[in-house]
């Protein structure tokens, strides 16, 4: 990856290096911004991953691996921010579908509970 982004972007070289320095990171591809925002990393984005792609033979990874390419965008967003100075502001995740999990269990939990107790 570093080679073709050097090739292509080679202005971005200090940012992949600082970006193995950090020891934090923005995960999962989510982020709010602007239509020209999304448009200048997207083009950024796909123009080094299809550059990528025409060198990677992926037949041979598993399921997981032949993620590769989320993986990679994943921290290619790191170093976009970084390189753009773009200013971030960090908001919770909620999951809605994790939530009803977590309270039926405590709920069958505490019912549980209160039957052993009335014994």
């Amino acid at each position: 990856m570093v080679e073709v982004v050097g090739n292509l972007y080679p202005e971005y070289i200090p940012d992949i290096e600082w970006f193995g320095k950090e020891k934090k990171g923005y995960c999962y591809n989510m982020f709010i911004t602007t239509r020209e925002n999304m448009y200048l990393y997207c083009k950024w984005l796909f123009s080094i991953l299809f550059e990528l792609e025409k060198d990677t033979n992926t037949t041979t990874y598993t399921k997981y691996n032949s993620r590769i390419y989320g993986f990679l965008s994943e921290r290619m967003l790191n170093i976009w921010l970084h390189h753009n100075n773009l200013k971030i502001c960090e908001k919770n995740v909620y999951n809605p579908e994790f939530f009803p999990m977590v309270w039926n269990q405590a709920r069958g939990w505490i019912l549980r509970k209160l039957k052993r107790e009335k014994k």
